[in-house]
C-alpha cells in the first residue's frame, strides 16, 4: 500500500512538473492575442490584455480599465477549459480572443459600462442597458468577424464553437439569462456563423490556389467577392497581386522589360506574354492593383509588402516619382526592422526605375544590380541579363529570391520526368466521372457572385472545388485526416526539406499567415507548409477538363 501511495505521489509530481505556470499561460495568451489583433488591422487604440488569475466568472471579456482605456481580459479558468482540446488548445483560445477583439474593433458599446463578455453567468447585473435583441446581433457579428480574424492569423477554429461553449458553460456553471442568448441560442449562432466563415475561407483559398497556378481571372473573381464580405490587408494585397500579374500577362514584352519582385511565378517565360500592349484595359488592371494595395496599406501602415507592390505598379505605369518614393520608404522602414529581403527587393525596384526612366541614372542601376547579385538575389541576376539584351525565356529557375521561411535559398535540381499528381478517392478528374463518384449528399453549390459559383464536394478525407466558366478549373485538396501520400511519398506531417528533396525547387512560393504555398506546375501540385515546417495540406489541380 505504501509503495502504491509513493507511486501515486511520484505520478502527481510528474504531472505538476508538466503543468504550465501562470507566466507561461500568460505568454501563450499574449502571443495568440497579438497575432489576431495584427490580423485585424484595426486603426483604433489597441486594447491592453489582462490575464486574470483571480476571477473565474467572465471567461473572456472586453471593458475599460481604470484609466478609461479599452482592455480585453482572459481568465485562467478559461485557459484550463481550452487545454481540454489538446492540440487544438490554441485554436480554442483564439476563438475566444477573436470574438472579444471583434467586439472591440466593431465598436460594440454595451451600456454605460462599455463592457462585454463571451459568457457571463449573471449578465443582467453586469450590463444594465443590454437587451437580448442587441446581444444576438453583437454575438452574431463577433462570431463571424472573429472566425475570419482567427483564420487570417493562422488559427483553425472551424467546428470548435459548439463543444467549447458546452465545456465553458459547464465549467462556469452558467445559467440562462433573460437578457442574453441561451446556450442553445449561442450554439446556433456560433454554428451558423462558423458555416459562413468557412464559406468565405473556401472562396479565399480557391482564389489563392488560382493565383498560384496563374489562373488570374478566377482569382480576381474570387477575391472580388471575398472583399465584399470581409476586408483585410492580406485579401486586398493578394487581390492586387492577381490584378498586377493579369496586367503583366496581357502586356507586350516591349512595354514591360523587367521582372518585378511582385511576380510570384518565377517560372513564367518573360517573352510569353500577350501582345495587347499597354492599352487602356491593361492600364486599368495596374491602376486597380494600386487601389487594392493602397487599401491593404491603409489597414496597416507598417505593411511593407503592400508599399513595395505599389512601387512596382507605379513603375510599370511610368509614374517614376511615386514609384521611387514608395521604394525608398520601404527601404527606410525595413532597415529599422532588419528586414533584409524586403530591402533587397525594394532596391531591385529602384534599379529598374533608374534604367527605364529617361531621367534615371543607368550607371546607378547597374551598380545596384551588381550589389544585389553579390548577395545572391537571383531576380537581380535575371534582370541584369535582360538589361544586357540576353534571352532568358528558357532559363530554369533553381532558387527562390523572395522570402523563404528559414531564410535559406535552396539550390535544387528539378525531377526530369515529373508525374501529374492525384488524390485517392477519385479515379478520374472529369465531370462525367465526378458525377458518378461524388458521394450522395456531399455536393454543394457555393455561389460567390452574380454569375459565378463553385461546386464543392466533401469526401471523408478530401475536398474538391470545381469552378465552372469559360475557362474552368478543378482543385482537389486533402483534409486534416488524409492518410495517403503523393507520388513521391510525401504525406501530412512530412517536413519541408523532404518535399524539396523529392520535388526540387518549386516554381513559385507564396507566403501566407498559415505558412508557405509551394507550387509545382509540372506535377499539378500545390503543397502547404505550416509554421512548424511540415506539410499541412496539398492540392492537385486540373484545368480545361
Amino acid at each position: 500500500m505504501k509503495l502504491l501511495l509513493a507511486f501515486i505521489g511520484m505520478f502527481l509530481i510528474v504531472l505538476n512538473a508538466n503543468a504550465l505556470t501562470d507566466q507561461e499561460k500568460q505568454k501563450i495568451i499574449e502571443t495568440i492575442y497579438q497575432k489576431i489583433y495584427n490580423a485585424s488591422s484595426d486603426k483604433g487604440i489597441a486594447p491592453s490584455l489582462k490575464f486574470d488569475t483571480y476571477k473565474a466568472r467572465q471567461i473572456a471579456y472586453m471593458m475599460k480599465d481604470r484609466d478609461g482605456k479599452p482592455m480585453i481580459g482572459f481568465e485562467s479558468k478559461a485557459f484550463e477549459v481550452c487545454e481540454k482540446f489538446g492540440n487544438r488548445r490554441d485554436d480554442a483560445i483564439a476563438l475566444l480572443l477573436g470574438h472579444e477583439i471583434s467586439h472591440h474593433i466593431m465598436r460594440h458599446h454595451w451600456g454605460k459600462e462599455f463592457r462585454s463578455a463571451y459568457s457571463i453567468g449573471e449578465l443582467e447585473k453586469e450590463i444594465k442597458d443590454l437587451d437580448k435583441g442587441n446581444a444576438l446581433k453583437f454575438e452574431t457579428q463577433a462570431d463571424e468577424n472573429g472566425g475570419i480574424l482567427c483564420f487570417m492569423a493562422g488559427y483553425d477554429t472551424g467546428g470548435l464553437a459548439e463543444e467549447l461553449l458546452k465545456e465553458l458553460y459547464k465549467a462556469y456553471n452558467i445559467q440562462d439569462s433573460p437578457k442574453y442568448p441561451s446556450l442553445a441560442e449561442r450554439i446556433k449562432i456560433a454554428k451558423t456563423q462558423d458555416s459562413l466563415v468557412q464559406t468565405y475561407i473556401k472562396v479565399f483559398e480557391t482564389a489563392n490556389y488560382a493565383l498560384m497556378i496563374q489562373e488570374y481571372d478566377i482569382a480576381i473573381r474570387c477575391f472580388d467577392w471575398v472583399t465584399t464580405k470581409f476586408q483585410s490587408r492580406e485579401i486586398y494585397n493578394n487581390y492586387g497581386v492577381a490584378l498586377f500579374l493579369k496586367g503583366i500577362e496581357e502586356s507586350d514584352p516591349d512595354d514591360i522589360k523587367y521582372i518585378y519582385p511582385i511576380e510570384l511565378d518565377l517560372e513564367s517565360k518573360i517573352n510569353a506574354r500577350g501582345l495587347k500592349g499597354m492599352g487602356d484595359d491593361v492600364k486599368a488592371l495596374f491602376e486597380k492593383s494600386i487601389e487594392m494595395f493602397e487599401k491593404a496599406v491603409d489597414r496597416d501602415k507598417k505593411f511593407l509588402t503592400g508599399k513595395l507592390n505599389i512601387a512596382c505598379a507605379y513603375s510599370v505605369l511610368s509614374n517614376f516619382r511615386k514609384a521611387k518614393n514608395y521604394a525608398e520608404d520601404v527601404i527606410y522602414d525595413a532597415d529599422k526592422t532588419k528586414d533584409k529581403y524586403t530591402i533587397l527587393n525594394a532596391k531591385l525596384v529602384l534599379a529598374i526605375i533608374n534604367d527605364i526612366d529617361e531621367n534615371g541614372d543607368k550607371g546607378k542601376s547597374k551598380q545596384i544590380l551588381d550589389d544585389l547579385i553579390s548577395q545572391g538575389h537571383l531576380l537581380a541576376e535575371m534582370n541584369q541579363q535582360l538589361m544586357e539584351g540576353e534571352d532568358i525565356s528558357e532559363i530554369e529557375i533553381l532558387a527562390m529570391p523572395l522570402k523563404w521561411m528559414d531564410g535559406s535559398m535552396p539550390k535544387l535540381e528539378q525531377p526530369k520526368y515529373p508525374k501529374r499528381e492525384s488524390l485517392t478517392g477519385l479515379s478520374k478528374y472529369s465531370m462525367s466521372a465526378l458525377q458518378n463518384e461524388i458521394p450522395n449528399g456531399a455536393e454543394e453549390q457555393l455561389k460567390f457572385g452574380r454569375d459565378d459559383q463553385i461546386l464543392i464536394a466533401n469526401f471523408d478525407d478530401s475536398r474538391l472545388y470545381f469552378i465552372p466558366g469559360d475557362k474552368f478549373i478543378l482543385f482537389h485538396a486533402t483534409k486534416n485526416n488524409y492518410t495517403g501520400t503523393t507520388e513521391q511519398g510525401i504525406k501530412l506531417g512530412s517536413t519541408k526539406d523532404e518535399v524539396l528533396s523529392k520535388y526540387g525547387a518549386p516554381g513559385s512560393v507564396n507566403t501566407t499567415k498559415q505558412g508557405l504555398i509551394l507550387s509545382y506546375p509540372k506535377n499539378k501540385l500545390l503543397v502547404l507548409i505550416g509554421h512548424e515546417n511540415t506539410v499541412t495540406r496539398w492540392i492537385v489541380w486540373r484545368g480545361d477538363l
